[in-house]
């Protein structure tokens, strides 16, 4: 057979093997929420934090954001996920995407990032989408891969590192006041302290570190303070006995001053919302570092806890 009949009968072949329209697909199995890889692929800054090497931004002349992997560009057209059209450039060429979303558990879903070019009926067009179609699948897994890299790590989708524990200390002896300001470092261990002198005069024994607990009221703002011992001790006017149900709790640790336990509760309340868990407690600060001892407030340690079910 001559070179030019084994030519014909190559692109004779891959006008019968490669049909008119390609299609390719990539499926990744996440665990995380539904929610949690919506926010984290449907928002253009979000995907700046993941978006694999060679990433940039920029916008074309209808306003959609537009990432970028080697030769193709992608347009993200708006703040939705699951049946979104991604819009696919590759030199003068244009193709649509779409991603699927399919939820097996709160924890665990399914993404299927799906494509296909134009049907042709020209050979050599229908080797040339062959070619397209692989070489973008393998930009598909990249993309996909470095969304399940970036998803893993709770640092970097939440801001803090999110642990799931269970209640240990269940018995606290607590005291509340309001004040027009938020209370001063010095007004808290004074309210401690009065916890302290009242547990050594009950016989009782301090079981963890004091815990915090301040939010705003109508004006004004609502303070606890409460420390974990290791009995029921008496209460009164003054202290009173709180009791916590031995389940699940959200615990993360942070080092600031007072902002950075506050933006933990809120990295918490989001990763709760985004998990569809429901909190039977307000949350509460651990004081790990003295404050009053350590005056420099960027050395401050604290723990913070978010009781969930």
């Amino acid at each position: 057979m001559g070179a030019g009949a084994a030519f014909l009968l190559a692109i004779f072949a891959s006008y019968l093997l490669i049909p008119a329209t390609v299609v390719f697909s990539k499926v990744i199995h996440l665990n995380t929420s539904a929610a949690t890889a919506e926010r984290a692929f449907s928002s253009s800054t979000e995907r700046l934090k993941w978006w694999p090497r060679q990433a940039s931004k920029t916008a074309d002349s209808i306003g959609k954001q537009r990432h970028t992997l080697g030769e193709y560009a992608y347009a993200f057209p708006g703040q939705y996920f699951s049946g979104s059209i991604i819009s696919i450039h590759h030199g003068q060429q244009k193709f649509n995407s779409s991603i699927h979303v399919v939820s097996f558990r709160v924890d665990s879903i399914a993404l299927k990032w799906k494509s296909e070019l134009p049907a042709t009926n020209n050979p050599f067009k229908r080797i040339s989408n062959y070619s397209t179609a692989l070489d973008f699948k393998k930009n598909m897994a990249q993309i996909l891969d470095s969304l399940d890299l970036y998803l893993r790590n709770d640092i970097k989708v939440y801001g803090v590192e999110v642990i799931e524990e269970r209640v240990k200390d269940t018995i606290l002896i607590s005291t509340r006041w309001t004040s027009a300001v938020y209370p001063s470092t010095e007004m808290i261990y004074q309210k401690i302290g009065g916890l302290k002198d009242y547990i050594k005069a009950a016989n009782g024994m301090e079981t963890n570190y004091p815990m915090l607990n301040i939010f705003s009221d109508g004006g004004q703002y609502v303070n606890m303070v409460a420390i974990p011992v290791n009995k029921e001790l008496p209460q009164n006017d003054k202290f009173v006995l709180k009791k916590m149900i031995p389940g699940k709790i959200l615990t993360t640790e942070v080092t600031g001053g007072v902002r950075s336990p506050m933006v933990a509760v809120k990295n918490l309340e989001q990763y709760i919302e985004e998990h569809k868990l429901t909190s039977p407690a307000i949350p509460f600060e651990s004081l790990i570092t003295n404050r009053i001892q350590e005056k420099d407030s960027t050395k401050w340690v604290t723990k913070v806890y978010y009781p969930i079910y």
